[in-house]
């Protein structure tokens, strides 16, 4: 039995406000003196590294200012607080030190918080549910290294430091064992799992505290939903913090995983990273997008840049090492499990799309991508701007006289050559005659592989004074060398690669011409307004039917891909003339075809799995049609859609359609209505059907066009972002305008996210409409 004395008791509140915490203070003061040891003088000690902007409230209130040291050390010092304020603090016969968002509620009388002497003198909190909890189970540290380690054999409670105290003689006694071993491990880089709950556990482990359970403190939303009636409620920090503030600044100190990134301070800072690879113009991209992060990123978060050894940025720019990741951080960070909340990727689609800044919660942030746009290249230091336009001799270019100077930029990548053809220069160089009749023009044409160019386009350079200049993308030499010509030239003709830009974006004095796209999704973004736009895109006419050969890579093994191999055999009647070729492992379970006697159907079976480049391939060996589509055969398309798809290849000339988009899933027990009647009505029917996963791809590629790009010698069709975007410039036609961006893929996908299906049925049930009415 506790015997409480006939004088009034003076009890202390050691609270600590740091940063955003101080929205909990005011709450915190008022409940607190209404209603906790009402029958006892209260005395608030307010550690804060900000007294001005704290309300002070009542006579009973202190201000203690301190050093904010980041979170961790914050937390690891309430025990440093009251044992170096002996003196004030012995005025209080009893200490307490209580969470920043705790909220009294109803009244608490100081004989039922005061530990006797049986109870050593202290209490704490301990949560109800853990009276159910294995003490093998308790969240102590674990670690032997640690001052805090508990082994497995030992303790009976586990104890919330949020609410804890005792008499102040035994409080300052706790205070300083747990100062002692706290800078005992901090010296040795080790941090207590809980922090500073970690070290009340340990030693409290060998005492019998006054134990208060949760009808004296509950946390929210835990009190509401089993209906605890408790005197005392720990809300949600997140509610008044906010997520992020709280997963930031906590979530490097709780995982050690995320332990590298804390600083010899003790001081966690959310780190972001920009990948860079590969050649010099398209890491400049990237570069450029870092430094606008660096300019208009999140403030507390760290900016990174991890340059891939097959870059040479760094011969072009060797300062850029002050900005890479610290030794052995990304292999640390590769190391990180993904799906996980610690580590966010974002992969621009549309890197041309200025970056819409948004809160990450997540401590780590990688982002890839090409991150096209001038909006980026704007914000690279003026220092790294210098380097790219140092003035370069020229000889031959000084030669030249009162000709008229014209820079061409001349590459041999399939996606550019895809846009900018011979048409292309042609009309480039009959605007620039146009405009200069009485002038000579010399064309100083620039590219990695001027025997190619000499091949392809010679007998168009032959028709004007012209001279070659090889270009090395790799080489930070020929890369500067390159711009430095092409900023000389008094015309420049731009073709649609990340070299050819850059000799645009620093040429102050020249007349650009350029590609009226850039790639199918992106127009006037990336093209400065006053450059003087040529439309590389053939007159439309409608062809007849040609030859197809349709390409179907089917895993005989996979369920789901033999239910969608029925569903396309019911199309097959429409593709008459069109020889369907079946890639598979095993031709004897393709079941599903035997009825199918009139089609011109060819097997092949393989042993190895194949990419979508290696099918393309395949198929320009097996066939010899003029049109070639290599269709996944996870993806579901209407009979319109492919039609559609078809005659736009045929009639724009195009070389490649890449068919993307999002997948909408419906579930299984509706797929036998709607493969055996090919009705979307039995998709869009009803809730909760269709869920949303990544895309896919079905490429139709002209044959000509194709093998006269030398296409067929990258891998276009990878999810790599590099070929992303070349397989972008490939195909003229703006698949996101068109009518059939919306797929369908036969595949279930569990727990799908509720507050998308409304609005993906509505996609879906418009975009059947619209085939309908086609």
């Amino acid at each position: 039995m506790v015997s409480v004395p006939e004088r009034r008791l003076t009890v202390g509140i050691v609270y600590i406000v740091t940063g955003n915490y101080k929205f909990f203070w005011e709450d915190f003061y008022k409940s607190c003196q209404k209603y906790f040891c009402v029958d006892s003088d209260l005395m608030f000690y307010v550690f804060t590294e900000d007294p001005d902007s704290l309300t002070k409230c009542g006579p009973n209130v202190e201000f203690i200012k301190i050093e904010d040291k980041g979170w961790l050390l914050n937390v690891l010092s309430k025990s440093h607080f009251i044992s170096n304020n002996k003196a004030l603090l012995s005025k209080c016969d009893y200490l307490f030190y209580v969470n920043g968002n705790c909220v009294f509620i109803d009244t608490i009388l100081t004989r039922e918080v005061i530990p006797s002497q049986e109870q050593d003198y202290l209490v704490s909190l301990c949560y109800d549910y853990n009276e159910n909890v294995a003490p093998e189970d308790f969240d102590y540290d674990r670690n032997p290294l640690s001052h805090a380690y508990i082994p497995f054999s030992q303790g009976s409670r586990y104890y919330q430091a949020t609410f804890y105290g005792g008499r102040t003689k035994e409080m300052f006694e706790l205070s300083d064992w747990c100062v002692e071993a706290i800078d005992d491990d901090l010296g040795k880089r080790i941090i207590a799992k809980w922090h500073d709950e970690s070290y009340v556990n340990k030693y409290l482990l060998e005492r019998n505290p006054k134990v208060l359970n949760s009808t004296h403190g509950a946390s929210l939303p835990w009190a509401t939903k089993c209906n605890i009636k408790s005197k005392v409620l720990f809300p949600n920090k997140a509610d008044v913090l906010g997520l992020s503030v709280l997963r930031k600044i906590k979530e490097c100190y709780l995982d050690s995983d995320l332990h590298f990134m804390i600083c010899d301070d003790f001081i966690a800072r959310p780190i972001a990273y920009v990948n860079v690879e590969g050649n010099l113009a398209t890491s400049l991209f990237q570069i450029s997008f870092f430094f606008y992060l660096l300019k208009n990123g999140e403030r507390d978060r760290l900016y990174y840049l991890h340059i891939s050894p097959q870059s040479h940025i760094l011969e072009l720019f060797p300062d850029l090492e002050q900005y890479l990741l610290p030794e052995g951080w990304y292999e640390r960070i590769e190391k990180i499990e993904q799906p996980t909340s610690k580590l966010e990727v974002v992969e621009r689609e549309d890197p041309y799309h200025l970056y819409s800044q948004t809160t990450i919660v997540e401590p780590i942030v990688t982002y890839y991508g090409l991150w096209q746009s001038p909006d980026y290249v704007d914000c690279l230091p003026a220092g790294y701007r210098n380097v790219l336009v140092e003035e370069t001799e020229d000889r031959e270019i000084e030669e030249c006289g009162d000709c008229v100077v014209v820079g061409i930029y001349v590459s041999r990548q399939p996606d550019v050559n895809a846009v900018c053809d011979e048409k292309y220069y042609s009309e480039a160089l009959n605007h620039i005659r146009d405009r200069e009749p009485s002038k000579t023009l010399c064309c100083v044409i620039v590219s990695p592989d001027t025997e190619w160019v000499t091949e392809k386009y010679g007998a168009l350079f032959s028709q004007y004074k012209h001279t070659y200049r090889a270009f090395d993308g790799d080489s930070a030499d020929s890369f500067k060398r390159c711009l430095g010509v092409l900023r000389r030239c008094d015309y420049y003709v731009l073709n649609n690669s990340a070299s050819g830009w850059w000799g645009a974006c620093f040429n102050d004095k020249a007349y650009v011409i350029s590609p009226s796209f850039w790639t199918n999704k992106s127009h006037s973004k990336f093209l400065r307004g006053e450059w003087f736009k040529v439309s590389p895109t053939p007159l439309r006419t409608r062809l007849t039917c040609e030859e197809l050969d349709l390409i179907l890579p089917v895993d005989v093994e996979n369920p789901q891909h033999l239910s969608n191999l029925e569903y396309l055999s019911t199309l097959f009647d429409q593709f008459r003339g069109v020889t369907i070729h079946i890639v598979c492992g095993d031709a004897s379970k393709l079941h599903c075809l035997s009825q199918h006697h009139s089609l011109d159907l060819k097997i092949h079976e393989t042993e190895h799995p194949h990419s979508t480049a290696k099918y393309i391939n395949y198929a320009l060996d097996h066939s010899g049609s003029k049109y070639i589509v290599v269709w996944d055969i996870a993806l579901m398309i209407s009979p319109i859609d492919f039609s559609l798809a078809y005659y736009a290849l045929k009639s724009d000339g195009e070389t490649v359609i890449n068919i993307c988009g999002d997948k909408y899933v419906p579930e299984d027990y509706i797929l036998n209505d709607f493969v055996s009647s090919g009705d979307f009505r039995y998709i869009i029917g009803g809730t909760h059907r269709i869920a949303y996963e990544g895309g896919l791809t079905l490429f139709f590629i002209s044959r000509k066009n194709y093998l006269s790009i030398g296409a067929e010698n990258e891998n276009i069709v990878s999810k790599n972002y590099l070929n992303k975007d070349r397989s972008q410039r490939l195909s003229r036609w703006n698949i996101e305008q068109t009518d059939f961006s919306c797929n369908l893929h036969l595949l279930s996908l569990e727990n799908a996210e509720s507050e998308r299906q409304e609005r993906l049925e509505s996609d879906l049930a418009s975009y059947v409409e619209t085939c309908r009415n086609l």
